[in-house]
């Protein structure tokens, strides 16, 4: 069996502000934008001095934006460090499926995702509440699961990946609206969930988690469907045991599995130092409480776009710390595991 998957905490992402132009991305991938770590050091000392010059102030960082879908067809979010109500998103095309409709943001490219009841995966742009990009329900395979569709997003490759009924995972390249790949379902521990598997999508790490049927989240290597990766077993996960049907979200920000509980808050965990972090209490959602169904997103951005050459020496600083924060919890969960 291949070697289980040392976390890392990696820092070539990109550093796009939430709610910006929707187009940039695909320039930005082909162009290969993204500076690893060893380079961002030279970067930044050729940078330091015209940014002080200049005394241009560094961009903050974008927040991470729990969001989640209401019965009255509108999607509301919290600021998940503060636990304030953070904008809300309606004008949703296709019958009416309230709380039940699966969505997915793209903070990088400012996107929210939506499944509709006639197949399509349609999209909003956040900033103006305009309709975004539509994927045809043509592109699908397997059944057509309507709003109710189950997808996750890497806002970095800008793939999509969605659960089918014959219990694979497809890989959608959202530019082209071609399937690029598939993932088989005999990548998958535990029993047979279909079209209703949820999952979500550790860029950073290059990892796809998934809730199975014992209620433990499981993840494997997007460069290695049989390579494990990080799992969370169920005797950690707060409430009532859901199943397969707990929907989950990473949060790069923080490293965080954020998951819905059965009464109705949204807990958190690390999956690598199995520790627990914070969780939103259910009162702080509005509207009828699904438990462990809740659907729930994550906007995110990890580092600001340096839009001043002050902003390069705060994104190498803030690296800097995340990256010694993971690696730390990465020891200690070795050290446990011998």
């Amino acid at each position: 069996m291949p070697s289980k998957i040392r976390v890392r905490f990696r820092s070539n992402r990109r550093t796009r502000r939430f709610g910006g132009n929707a187009g940039r991305c695909a320039s930005r991938r082909a162009a290969g934008s993204r500076a690893p770590l060893a380079l961002l050091p030279a970067i930044a000392l050729g940078v330091i001095t015209l940014g002080l010059a200049a005394g241009e102030a560094a961009a903050e960082k974008a927040p991470s934006i729990l969001f989640y879908p209401t019965a009255t067809e509108i999607v509301r979010s919290i600021l998940v460090d503060t636990e304030e109500a953070g904008p809300t998103v309606s004008g949703f095309v296709g019958g009416a499926v309230g709380s039940a409709r699966n969505i997915q943001v793209d903070g990088d490219d400012g996107l929210l995702w939506y499944s509709t009841t006639n197949g399509d995966i349609r999209s909003i742009v956040l900033e103006t509440g305009e309709a975004g990009p539509t994927i045809e329900s043509t592109v699908f395979a397997g059944a057509n699961s309507g709003g109710d569709r189950h997808f996750s997003i890497d806002p970095y490759t800008n793939l999509l990946y969605y659960s089918v009924t014959d219990n694979t995972v497809q890989v959608i390249d959202i530019a082209t609206e071609t399937t690029v790949d598939t993932i088989p379902s005999n990548a998958f521990v535990g029993g047979i969930v279909g079209g209703f598997r949820h999952t979500t999508i550790d860029s950073v790490n290059r990892l796809l988690y998934y809730v199975s049927t014992d209620n433990s989240f499981y993840s494997f290597s997007l460069d290695d469907y049989t390579r494990p990766g990080p799992s969370v077993p169920s005797n950690l996960v707060v409430g009532a045991d859901a199943g397969a049907f707990r929907h989950i979200i990473y949060d790069p920000n923080s490293g965080l599995i954020w998951y819905s509980v059965t009464d109705g808050s949204v807990a958190s965990i690390d999956p690598v130092t199995l520790e627990p972090g914070p969780t939103l209490a259910a009162h702080l959602f509005v509207g009828d409480n699904p438990g462990a169904g809740r659907i729930i997103t994550m906007s995110y951005e990890v580092l600001p776009e340096p839009a001043a050459a002050a902003g390069a020496l705060t994104a190498l600083l803030t690296l800097a710390g995340l990256s010694r924060r993971r690696r730390t919890g990465a020891r200690r969960a070795a050290a446990a595991a011998r």
